[in-house]
């Protein structure tokens, strides 16, 4: 992903249905800038709140440090360069799987993944929290493919 990153507020997080979406973050008033970041985490004080990495709050605010009312739109996430990646967040484990799945370009989010085992045998996944993912079909396979769906 080409862009900047923030985390947005724990109550508006929630279990992660933010995750990987992106916003225009626009400083409100004075000659301060604008900025699309993409939410990769949860955990800023209070409602409509993001904290942003350094370039990210430079480039909206004009500074280095502060607090700055803002106003901010979900977008279309249209700086991913990279296909979808997915990540084993858990052991190697023929009965049991927790993936991630990151570089999720448009609205940034999945409403559904399907995964296949090489033998054809699939499963509907459930999300776990944010990008991850639990539910793969049971048993040993060699490879597994999977269908995403975007909110």
């Amino acid at each position: 992903r080409d862009g900047f990153h923030c985390i947005i507020s724990k109550a508006d997080y929630g279990i992660g249905e933010q995750c990987g979406k992106c916003f225009r973050i626009t400083a409100a008033g004075g000659s301060q800038g604008s900025a699309v970041v993409m939410v990769s985490g949860g955990g800023a004080a209070g409602h409509g709140r993001f904290n942003c990495i350094a370039d990210s709050f430079k480039e909206i605010t004009g500074t280095e440090s502060g607090s700055f009312d803002i106003y901010y739109e979900e977008t279309p996430c249209e700086n991913v360069l990279s296909p979808p990646t997915v990540i084993n967040w858990a052991d190697l484990n023929p009965w049991y799987c927790k993936l991630m799945f990151e570089n999720i370009g448009g609205w940034g989010q999945l409403e559904a993944v399907k995964a296949c085992k090489s033998d054809g045998t699939c499963a509907d996944m459930t999300q776990f929290s944010g990008a991850t993912w639990t539910g793969c079909p049971t048993g040993e396979t060699s490879a597994m493919t999977f269908e995403l769906t975007q909110k």
